[in-house]
């Protein structure tokens, strides 16, 4: 049944329905997006099963003039393309033999045997175009008592594909789902499976259970089956086990949802890498930028994601300085904006501040509010254009553009900032005894 909630996409995958059931092959909506509808949440993305063939299947597309991608042909998937969105249609399968992460799979007819694939009750259900739900293995029942269990046997089907052990805790993070002890001693059992899932894969399901509302008592029973070795590989598993680094990183853990949600698995990493710093006796910066370029490329961090971890680690050390300057704090805010507009504020501000009380770093925690209060005060001031520009030094100094304007130009700005230039004229006498005093030497 559509509801007022339902998105755009429903009414494309209805007509796939009825278009289907027209050439006489039997088609479902399944997964996901059907546990979802169940919950009365908008599925992001809706997948069908058909006992049409991938050949069958492109052959209505195309008379059906609609767009299409061969997505998996060998897995017999192919993705409808509509302007509201995707919908990916696979035939109905069987496994026949499996390898941990892949499977040889044969082309079936049964929703039962394709269900029997599906890791656990609550995405083995489908529905069809009337809005019957076909439950096989007491689905909607666990989703209405909030339990996550294994479509069979957790240890075999952990096996067949190690990536459910990562799927299993997404699942209790989203959705606040209550597991069985057995289940997660077969977890901790399986754990050596993690080392076949690739890289990125493994952050793809950290960042969604991070991103999830219930993700601190999923990452605490995580810690307690001993996956993190497994997830953060740039942390020395000696602090991984280590009682004080563990209680430290949960005072903050706890709080990771002050943050927004797509900023909390950068958030996690740098609190760990922080933590390990504070704790280490070795004299060498652990978060070097080296370092952290590192870590982004064993775990196959974005760009934007590294960036924004290079900030939140190498910044920090500006904070346990004593700079009182504060046309130094308005450039080092300056510096973390390049994350993005309110970067400081909205996420640096806080995180720098929660773990310097975790710390006990006090004089970072003066230094923060010294910072906040020369941005909240000075903050037009650095937004605004400066009276002096590059054109106005080659002009008085006869230096050809380059690396030396720059520094000039940088050295007038931290005047301006600390209120020392107004106007050009003031630019024009400050400029002049810079050269006097500095006797050109600096340039």
């Amino acid at each position: 049944m559509i509801t007022k909630k339902d998105s755009k996409s429903i009414y494309h995958v209805l007509n796939l329905l009825s278009v289907f059931e027209e050439h006489n092959y039997n088609i479902r909506m399944v997964g996901g997006c059907v546990r979802d509808r169940l919950l009365g949440l908008v599925p992001k993305d809706y997948d069908l099963a058909t006992n049409a063939k991938p050949k069958e299947i492109i052959k209505i597309l195309t008379a059906r003039k609609i767009k299409f991608i061969k997505t998996g042909l060998d897995y017999g998937t192919i993705t409808a393309v509509f302007d509201s969105g995707l919908v990916e249609i696979t035939t109905l399968r069987k496994d026949i033999e499996t390898y941990g992460r892949h499977a040889k799979v044969e082309f079936g007819h049964s929703f039962v045997e394709d269900a029997a694939r599906r890791d656990f009750t609550i995405n083995a259900l489908s529905e069809d175009v009337n809005g019957k739900v076909y439950d096989y293995f007491n689905g909607e029942k666990h989703l209405r008592e909030k339990k996550i269990i294994f479509v069979g046997e957790a240890s075999k089907r952990i096996k067949e594909d190690y990536l459910r052990i990562l799927r299993y805790f997404r699942f209790k993070s989203r959705f606040n789902l209550i597991g069985d002890n057995k289940t997660e001693e077969d977890i901790k059992k399986n754990r050596d499976g993690l080392k076949q899932i690739s890289p990125e894969r493994i952050i793809k399901e950290l960042d969604l259970i991070t991103s999830s509302q219930h993700n601190s008592s999923v990452l605490k029973l995580m810690h307690k089956l001993s996956l993190w070795p497994y997830l953060f590989p740039f942390i020395d598993e000696s602090n991984l086990n280590s009682k004080k680094f563990f209680e430290k990183s949960f005072t903050f853990i706890e709080k990771i949802n002050s943050f927004p949600s797509n900023i909390r698995l950068e958030i996690l990493i740098a609190t760990l890498l922080l933590l390990e710093e504070f704790f280490s006796t070795a004299e060498q910066n652990k978060n070097s930028k080296s370092e952290i370029d590192g870590v982004c490329k064993q775990v196959k961090l974005s760009n934007r994601s590294c960036k924004q971890l290079q900030t939140l680690l190498l910044e920090y050390g500006y904070l346990r300085i004593a700079y009182f300057d504060r046309a130094n704090d308005l450039l080092f805010v300056e510096k973390i904006e390049r994350c993005g507009e309110n970067f400081f504020q909205d996420i640096a501000l806080p995180f720098w501040t929660e773990f310097s009380k975790i710390t006990q770093e006090k004089f970072v925690l003066n230094r923060l509010n010294e910072v906040f209060e020369n941005e909240k005060s000075f903050r037009q001031l650095r937004l605004n254009t400066p009276p002096i520009t590059a054109g106005f030094i080659i002009e008085k100094t006869k230096l050809k553009p380059g690396p030396k304007i720059g520094k000039i130009f940088k050295q007038l700005r931290i005047a301006y900032l600390n209120g020392k230039i107004s106007t050009e004229e003031d630019g024009a006498r400050y400029l002049e005894e810079m050269l006097k005093i500095a006797k050109n030497s600096f340039i």
